[in-house]
């Protein structure tokens, strides 16, 4: 069975092979098309690939799940995924405190909790927003690509936001073509989302007993395992891992 799915899903990729002869890449779960190719910089671009089972229903709250079976169709990487956002009281209270420490002045905390908006809860406009959101992106090299041996290391980018915001796109703000372009292509760029709020990084004894306690962390850790088991059909190693992190709290670099 396992033979005659492997068929037929070879001949559906080979049926949907043009597309201006962008590459495809087969990670078993699925496949997924390179989106752009870069002419100035000479990389592709695969969006969206899917690093996790969605963590809806039974594993909301818990440890993600890599994916299991085989879709045999060949995914474009067309549609962009975040995960549900939220702008945390704290924000507003540290720039008070900021701008009374740079004045010299005392902080007085509650003045500061008076003047934050009383406001219910909005959801998102952004049609992007879902939970089932555990998807990264892949920029790589088209030389490295090609190549069998001497495989490119490996930039993951983990955006900051204080574990309540953000996106594997640095909230379209950040590009790497300047990084690719002085490191002369000398690496291949992924960047991952991972849940948020509430829904990544509760604590507790509830939570400790019914699902798992900040369970973003755990899909860091996903996303890694994904490009150690991956990444090689994307032209670059799995021994050569650096991991960036923006304007996050120190503890997150701990999983890496």
């Amino acid at each position: 069975m396992h033979l005659l799915l492997t068929i037929l899903c070879f001949a559906a990729f080979t049926l949907a092979a043009p597309a201006g002869n962008l590459p495809v890449v087969d990670l078993t779960y699925a496949s997924y098309r390179a989106n752009s190719f870069n002419e100035t910089g000479g990389y592709y671009n695969f969006s969206n690939i899917r690093y996790a089972a969605p963590p809806t229903g039974h594993f909301r709250f818990r440890e993600p799940i890599a994916p299991t079976g085989r879709q045999c169709h060949v995914d474009n990487g067309d549609i962009g995924r975040v995960c549900p956002q939220s702008s945390g009281n704290w924000s507003l209270i540290a720039s008070q405190f900021s701008k009374a420490y740079l004045n010299g002045q005392p902080f007085d905390y509650n003045a500061a909790m008076a003047a934050v908006p009383k406001s219910d809860a909005i959801v998102s406009a952004d049609s992007r927003t879902t939970e089932d959101c555990l998807f990264l992106d892949v920029i790589t090299p088209q030389a490295g690509f090609a190549k069998k041996e001497n495989r490119l290391p490996v930039l993951i980018y983990v955006y900051g936001g204080g574990y309540s915001s953000g996106d594997k796109t640095g909230d379209g703000d950040f590009n790497p073509a300047e990084l690719l372009r002085i490191s002369n292509s000398g690496f291949v760029y992924v960047s991952i989302n991972y849940r948020l709020g509430a829904l990544g990084w509760l604590a507790g004894k509830e939570v400790s007993a019914n699902g798992t306690l900040n369970a973003g962390l755990y899909d860091h850790r996903l996303a890694f395992e994904w490009v150690q088991q991956h990444i090689h059909l994307l032209g670059a190693t799995k021994t050569e891992l650096l991991s960036w992190e923006v304007q996050q709290v120190p503890g997150q670099s701990c999983i890496t």
